[in-house]
């Protein structure tokens, strides 16, 4: 599951959303904004941050 926020969106409440799914569902948070790339990891869910479109691809194979 690939759950797409602003990059005000706080961790905790990242965290909740993880608590709603599935143990078995992989979650990823891409967080679109003005922070330049990112990640952190949450629990078992990875947020990373984006500034730009183009960083999407890097991203997306880093999860894969």
């Amino acid at each position: 599951m690939v759950l797409i926020t602003g990059q005000c969106c706080e961790d905790s409440m990242l965290g909740r959303v993880r608590i709603t799914t599935p143990v078995d569902t992989v979650v990823i948070a891409l967080r679109c904004g003005s922070r330049p790339l990112g990640r952190r990891t949450l629990g078992t869910l990875t947020a990373f941050d984006l500034d730009r479109l183009e960083t999407l691809p890097a991203v997306m194979r880093r999860t894969a």
